[in-house]
């Protein structure tokens, strides 16, 4: 008997931990966020908001395990455990500790207004604040204070509106960050995440080698030509001048010139 009202116990146990995780629907977005202060915001603000995005619906994105809610043998009940208020909330209370994984590179905006990006990179051992590392990207303590300033306001303001936006999932990340970053926290410019204009088309490695190997060869062409004429010019220059010509016999002077011969 004892042994039934443990496992009775246990499964109890069970539920409440599995029910703890399963709340109720998710509630949409508020119009707007509350105004982060002057003093928060900074150069850093957009690509914070931008990177909670990427981190949080890639974790969401690759879990896949789903949790049984009912277990009614008609009526059995499954969630994604990915999804639950209480795997989104342990996600972004963890995102912190994920910026030490972050250097900066200044970049421009849509608009040209340069801003500071944030670019994962991989941390090597005995590496610290301060230092640049291969393209542009730096790292420093001041920086990451800066992202943990501007991330804990966005959370202690609005951690229940970011968990019930990411368990709702509505759209694709381009789209979700347009609405989060863009539509209510504020943090981006409008139009920050719309396709920008192509630039001119770059040529690829096998033209710009082409283009090499002809300019290279247009340019060996050029140098024979001007080699050529430049040793037929030393050659006639080099040559003995021809002999004077012979002069004519002088006229007699007074001798009349002899008659043409007629013939009969």
């Amino acid at each position: 008997m004892r042994a039934v009202l443990a496992r009775l116990a246990a499964l109890a146990a069970f539920v409440v931990v599995v029910s703890a995780g399963v709340s109720a629907p998710p509630k949409d977005l508020p119009a707007k966020a509350k105004t982060m202060p002057k003093h928060i915001r900074n150069r850093l603000t957009c690509s914070i908001c931008e990177t909670v995005v990427d981190e949080v619906e890639g974790s969401l994105s690759n879990e896949k395990h789903k949790v049984q809610v009912s277990w009614r043998m008609d009526d059995k009940k499954y969630v994604e455990q990915a999804r639950s208020e209480a795997r989104v909330t342990e996600l972004l209370e963890d995102l912190p500790d994920r910026f030490g994984d972050y250097g900066v590179r200044e970049e421009k905006g849509p608009s040209g207004k340069p801003y500071d990006k944030l670019v994962p990179f991989k941390k090597k051992a005995g590496s610290s604040g301060g230092m640049t590392i291969s393209g542009g990207v730096s790292i420093s303590a001041g920086k990451q204070d800066e992202m943990r300033i501007v991330y804990e306001w966005m959370t202690e303001n609005h951690l229940d509106d970011m968990v019930n936006f990411f368990r709702k999932a509505p759209g694709t990340a381009v789209e979700m960050k347009k609405t989060l970053c863009v539509d209510f926290f504020k943090s981006c410019d409008k139009g920050w995440f719309d396709p920008q204009p192509e630039g001119p088309k770059l040529p690829s490695e096998k033209e710009i080698k082409e283009a090499k190997e002809k300019a290279e060869k247009e340019a060996k062409e050029k140098a024979d030509k001007a080699k050529a004429e430049a040793d037929a010019a030393a050659a006639a220059a080099a040559a003995p001048p021809p002999p004077p010509a012979e002069p004519l016999g002088e006229p007699v002077v007074g001798a009349e010139p002899a008659a043409p011969k007629v013939e009969l």
